[in-house]
Order: C-alpha cells, then structure tokens, then sequence
C-alpha cells in the first residue's frame, strides 16, 4: 500500500491521467495532483514524532544504555533496524503506541521481550488508539485476579459489580475490547473450560488470563502514557 502511494505521485504528474482520476473521482484536478504531497508530508510527520520520542526516551535510560544504542544507530545493521523502526512508526495512528515503540527501540531494561513477543506487540499497537490503550491498562490493573493451582496462568473474572464499570466503560466496551485484545493475542483465553458468558438473572461475566508478559506490556504502555504526557507538558 505504502509502494503504491508512493508511486502515486509519478501518475499524478501525468496531466491525461491526473484528469481522467479527478473525473473519476469527481474531485477537483488541483485536488488529485495535490494527494502526493500531503501523503509525504503525513509520513514524515510520524516519523518526526518517532525520533522525537526515541531522543526522549534515550534521556531516560541509563548511560551505558544509552551509549549501545547509539553505537548500534552508527552501524549498518542499526540503520536497518532503524528504517523497520520508522515504517512501524508510520503504520501507528496512537501517540501512545507511537512512544511505546520509541521506548522497545532503545531497549528499555524493564521491557526486553522475545522476538516473537515483540513481532505480536508490532501488529497490535497498529490496530489501537489511545483510548483502547487505556482499557488494556486498566484490564491489568482494576480487575480481579486469580492464581489457581494447575493453571498456566491467571484468570481474570469481569461481573457486573467491576470497577471496570466505574471507570466509564460500559458492559459493550468491556466485552468489545477484550475480543479485541484477544484476537491481537494481548489478552489469553480464559484457561479455564467455561463459556466466555454466564448469566444468572442480572448477573454476567467475562474472563480471560493474563500472564507475566501481557502484564509487562500492560506496564510498557503505562510507561509510554506517562512519557507521553511529561514530553507534552
């Protein structure tokens, strides 16, 4: 997709071709010539931001820290892992997110992940905004956990008495948001047998687990939450 616009701009110098999609469109030509420019201008408005937030974060880290990364940047494979850095950042719409992955990138010591762990974060946070961001924190934080023996992890149980429903998200949110999560492999199914909905009269659950790594990146978009709202300050 990113390939395509880009060559969008080679079709639109082509007069014949420009009128023909305006006429298509019905848009104004000055309209379909103008599309290449503010699409390039769209990309390296997020990839400013990304670099800002990476020098933002880099401050934040320890020297030692601080100096690998910038040594890796001088390399060649850092340059690489640079570019993979900046086409994730376009593809993030969140600001959040968008620090959050500034953060993966100078390998904060309190959010290393396997690289398997850190490809499922890639694909999620292009599919979050803010506000489901702030769902998953709370998802973590302001729910009732269980540890139970024989279990690979714990189980998480939803009623209608949560303080997820204090916290201005409806019974709709709560169950629209964790099949969200769960599809983006953020949040695992409940480990227990049980349908995912019980009901009795007016009383409803919904449970899934969560693990010590759905929890680290619960805390890494904490961290990047936080970050965002001292670096706008």
């Amino acid at each position: 997709m990113l390939n395509e616009l880009d060559n969008y701009s080679n079709i639109a110098n082509n007069s014949i071709i420009t009128n023909g999609i305006a006429n298509l469109l019905g848009l104004p030509e000055a309209v379909v010539t103008s599309i290449p420019t503010v699409y390039k201008a769209y990309k390296q408005q997020r990839i400013f931001n990304f670099l800002k937030y990476a020098d933002f974060t880099i401050d934040r880290i320890s020297v030692n820290d601080c100096n690998k990364i910038r040594k890796l940047v001088s390399s060649d494979e850092g340059k690489i892992l640079l570019c993979k850095y900046l086409e994730e950042a376009i593809a993030i719409d969140s600001e959040v997110a968008r620090m959050a992955l500034a953060i993966l990138f100078n390998d904060d010591p309190d959010f290393i992940f396997e690289s398997h762990v850190k490809n499922i974060i890639f694909i999620a946070i292009k599919e979050l905004d803010d506000r489901a961001i702030n769902f998953y924190i709370d998802a973590h934080n302001k729910v009732h956990n269980y540890k139970i023996d024989g279990l690979p992890y714990e189980r998480v149980v939803i009623n209608s008495e949560s303080e997820l429903l204090s916290e201005s998200w409806t019974n709709e949110d709560i169950a629209l948001l964790i099949g969200h999560f769960r599809k983006l492999n953020l949040l695992l199914p409940d480990p227990c047998s049980s349908s995912p909905y019980s009901s009795k009269d007016s009383t409803w659950l919904v449970e899934y687990g969560i693990s010590d790594t759905t929890k680290k990146i619960s805390r890494l978009f904490q961290k990047a939450k936080e970050f965002s709202k001292d670096y706008n300050q």
